[in-house]
């Protein structure tokens, strides 16, 4: 394999800083070779921003692509589970934006669904995508780093120039 096809699923703002940062990888081989968007023109809009050549609005075409060989989730948490499973049963490597899941279910959440319901209900869905990641040998990536945020940054550059004694503040 000379270069990792990458399948962006999700067209908008966590798309764009996805791509952004793949853009910036040295040395490696990779290329964002298809989008899939909820709308067309959002797809063809992200596709002309990044040179993307295929776009679609249904995952499973994308899943299709023989030269897909990852797939980064950027799309609605309420799809997360579902997709990532179905990348997973496509042999598909997964990176999922965060977070990776949640509870989905009826009622007003908060009001009169049990948190224990809620918690046993995103529970369920995580577990379902690892077992397909598991199942099919594929690596699940969750996308949730925030060291090197401004914030973050600043907070490690006190820490170090206080020599341990911020935390005594």
């Amino acid at each position: 394999m000379d270069s990792v096809g990458i399948g962006i699923i999700g067209s908008r703002f966590a798309a764009h800083l996805h791509a952004h940062a793949l853009s910036k990888l040295r040395g490696g081989k990779c290329e964002i070779v298809a989008v899939c968007a909820r709308t067309r023109e959002s797809g063809e809009a992200f596709a002309r921003a990044f040179n993307v050549p295929h776009v679609y609005t249904d995952h499973r075409a994308l899943l299709d692509r023989k030269d897909v060989h990852l797939v980064d989730l950027v799309l609605s948490t309420n799809l997360h589970h579902t997709i990532a499973i179905d990348a997973a049963n496509a042999g598909k490597h997964v990176i999922c934006e965060k977070p990776l899941t949640g509870y989905f279910g009826e009622g007003p959440i908060g009001e009169t669904v049990p948190r224990r319901t809620m918690f046993e209900g995103a529970l369920r869905n995580a577990d379902a995508v690892l077992e397909a990641c598991r199942g099919n040998r594929v690596t699940l990536c969750y996308a949730e780093n925030f060291v090197y945020a401004p914030p973050v940054a600043k907070l490690r550059r006190l820490m170090q120039a206080s020599g341990g004694a911020l935390l005594d503040l």
